[in-house]
């Protein structure tokens, strides 16, 4: 483990500027000079932002600020952080814009200027029509219901991240199904108690039958939108853009794209969304000021992404990142494995004291799996508290019955 100390804070926030390319007082035409967009998102939420088969990222999020870019005259770099790291993200300008079904009461509006809403979600649950279940039913309420759900859409994982992944209802009180006709058969044989349905499938399949009832709530409602930080002059042309983008068909056409679009992979429950994301200043201690948690990804400095290695072999892998914020990362910091194949290690911590405007080496040590191709796991900061924060970064290699074809 190696560690570096660049830069005092002052002539840290002078070196975000510059090498972002933009200043507070006129972010748009910073970005538009500079001809890029920074893209901050969190790939977790189907079918808005995830990762396909081949591993890009992809979904309506994506494809929006592309062609906002695109209109903009600016290519869109996405960088993916942390959920609760992105008003951070934006607050040290590591990004320009955040988006990937953000709703805006969930995160606090000091440190955020939010665009207009671009996806209105107006889920509802369907219900007999003889059912005692109040239309005033809440949340809390659903804990021991049986809830069906079409497996592997925008439902799903609405409920994986909103509902189970909240502590709302148990997961094994959520039954799947492959169409949404199946739920409702399993609803007329009292296999399950309600439907999550979207409301316009309710009024164009069910509602004539008058056998059901249909029961809308607020917080059944998913209202997304972009973000920048506060006083950015970029969210008003975001705005423009959208309302073009709306009124010329292009914004139906990729919700189209998305809209039944089921995933290839089974969707995990996600417990990384919190309620309310608003915490994004670091609690003070000992009278100290609060601070940002921030992290950039600078090298892989063995092991490049592709690299090929024998099965059930050992391999020691070093990422260099940055301390871009203005936390100082102590030994109770970690970097959390979050997902893909086990290489046997969960946890790698910080072993000496990080300031900001520091880089820093993580390094472990690695067994590949026994069955070959391509792995990759993501890995993500984590401050003592456990939020996490930062860029995710990976190990992505190729398992073989050869040896290596990269250096390490």
């Amino acid at each position: 483990m190696k560690k570096r100390f660049w830069l005092q804070i002052s002539i840290l926030l002078i070196f975000l500027t510059v090498t972002n390319g933009f200043a507070e007082d006129d972010h748009l035409s910073a970005v538009k000079t500079n001809r890029i967009l920074y893209f901050g998102v969190a790939p977790d939420f189907f079918p808005f932002v995830y990762h396909n088969e081949a591993g890009e990222l992809t979904g309506l999020d994506i494809d929006l600020m592309q062609e906002i870019g695109r209109r903009m005259g600016v290519a869109v770099e996405n960088i993916e952080i942390a959920y609760e790291g992105l008003p951070a993200a934006l607050a040290v300008h590591q990004v320009d814009v955040i988006g990937g079904a953000l709703e805006p009461g969930e995160m606090s509006s000091e440190m955020l200027d939010f665009s207009r809403i671009y996806f209105l979600g107006n889920y509802g649950l369907m219900i007999l029509g003889n059912s005692e279940i109040p239309d005033s039913i809440k949340e809390e309420d659903l804990y021991w219901m049986r809830l069906g759900v079409e497996k592997g859409g925008a439902m799903d994982q609405f409920v994986k991240t909103k509902l189970i992944g909240r502590g709302l209802i148990d997961f094994q009180q959520v039954i799947y199904f492959d169409t949404v006709a199946e739920a409702v058969d399993a609803l007329n044989w009292n296999e399950v108690d309600l439907i999550l349905m979207a409301r316009n499938t309710y009024k164009r399949q069910y509602e004539i039958d008058g056998s059901y009832r249909f029961i809308s709530a607020e917080w059944l409602k998913e209202n997304y939108a972009f973000a920048s930080y506060k006083g950015s002059n970029l969210i008003p042309e975001i705005n423009r853009l959208l309302d073009l983008i709306m009124a010329d068909g292009t914004a139906q056409k990729l919700a189209g794209k998305y809209g039944n679009l089921i995933s290839s992979h089974p969707i995990a429950v996600s417990p990384d969304r919190p309620e309310e994301n608003q915490e994004e200043m670091s609690s003070a201690k000992n009278g100290e000021e609060p601070c940002l948690n921030a992290m950039r990804f600078l090298a892989d400095v063995t092991v490049p992404d592709g690299t090929k290695i024998p099965r059930d072999s050992e391999f020691e892998k070093t990422w260099r990142v940055y301390n871009i914020g203005t936390c100082t990362w102590t030994k109770d910091y970690f970097l959390k494995y979050k997902d893909g194949a086990s290489l046997g290690v969960q946890r790698i911590p910080v072993v000496e004291e990080v300031r900001p405007g520091s880089d820093y080496e993580f390094t472990a040590v690695f067994k590949t799996p026994s069955e070959t191709g391509m792995t990759r796991t993501s890995w993500q900061m984590m401050t003592p508290e456990g939020k996490s924060f930062g860029q995710t970064i990976w190990v992505n290699i190729e398992v073989t019955d050869d040896g290596l074809s990269k250096s390490n």
